[in-house]
């Protein structure tokens, strides 16, 4: 079986190279400047290039993060065999004076199983990107590159079904337009949210896998700003409200069972609260003592004709409120 794994791989090779090509196995080359050599000619090398270390081919950030998030839907799609983990595979590389130009090919180890195509031109990713799964067969992810910048949709499959699971639409390396995760069973849509300049706006959405809204929460520049809520999946109910300035809670915040009773009530303040509406600060003895003994100490050590000024009161009042108010106040 490894013979004829082998010698496909060889098969493949030749007949990518072609009859009039050159032929240069990556740990005969010399590497100058970052150009690929033959040798020791001093002519950059064309032609065809095996056995290249993954980490020497230029990736960039848009591929680092279509993996990454391949990665995570392959985990949540419980399908841990498929996700790719550091750059330790082994490519094929078409070569034009001494650049890698054209198609390039990456294989899980020495095993010749097909983990990821791509283009490159002059060094540079540029073109299409196809992910594969294990099998080296079955397409996990796609999408499509500038010099080294994601540029168009990025989709990603599910390794299980074939369903398309994520799709994020792309421009010049910036998110742009609709962006949505599908479940992989039912192809119903589960997340909805629309980008401008790689910044959600709008309002965001999550659904069950039969398409029950679930949250909805709106954006501005990219970040919560407004009334976000939430729906128990099973009866419909309202159980979450949460108020957002500019990403910052700010305003209401209230949570209720999936029967509908009320169990928290807050106000927040750029993310603290500064009220519970169930649990509401009363004025206490405890508070009113603490402040007796501040004045009674003052009138023992100045008299009791001695005068005392808001201020005063105000900080010895402040103090008196820190050990009598519970936690969430403080």
């Amino acid at each position: 079986m490894k013979i004829h794994q082998h010698l496909a791989g060889a098969v493949a090779v030749i007949s990518l190279v072609g009859c009039s090509e050159s032929l240069l196995d990556f740990r005969n080359a010399q590497i100058n400047h970052g150009l690929i050599f033959s040798g020791s000619e001093n002519k950059p090398f064309s032609g065809f290039v095996t056995n290249v270390p993954e980490k020497f081919i230029q990736s960039g950030s848009g591929y680092n993060d279509i993996i990454y998030n391949l990665n995570q839907n392959l985990n949540a799609l419980k399908s841990q065999k498929n996700t790719f983990i550091g750059r330790s595979f082994n490519c094929s590389a078409e070569v034009e004076d001494g650049y890698i130009s054209g198609k390039v090919s990456c294989y899980q180890g020495k095993s010749q199983v097909l983990r990821y195509t791509a283009q490159y031109s002059k060094g540079n990713m540029s073109g299409n990107l196809e992910v594969y799964a294990i099998d080296g067969k079955t397409i996990l992810a796609k999408s499509s590159f500038k010099e080294n910048t994601v540029d168009g949709p990025i989709n990603i499959w599910s390794p299980n079904t074939g369903t398309l699971v994520y799709l994020r639409n792309t421009k010049n390396g910036m998110l742009e337009g609709p962006q949505i995760n599908y479940d992989e069973t039912t192809a119903t849509p589960i997340y909805k949210s629309e980008a401008i300049n790689g910044k959600i706006v709008g309002s965001a959405q999550t659904f069950s896998n039969l398409g029950k809204l679930i949250t909805e929460t709106p954006y501005d520049l990219g970040v919560p700003h407004g009334a976000a809520y939430e729906w128990d999946v099973n009866t419909g109910q309202m159980i979450k409200l949460t108020t957002y300035d500019h990403g910052a809670r700010t305003g209401e915040s209230k949570e209720w069972t999936p029967d509908g009773i009320l169990v928290s009530d807050y106000i927040f303040e750029r993310g603290a609260i500064i009220e519970d509406k169930l649990r509401p600060v009363q004025p206490s003895t405890q508070t009113s003592n603490c402040l007796n003994i501040f004045i009674n100490d003052f009138h023992r050590a100045n008299g009791d004709d001695t005068p005392i000024n808001s201020d005063q009161l105000d900080e010895w009042e402040s103090t008196c409120d820190k050990y009598s108010k519970p936690v969430w106040a403080e």
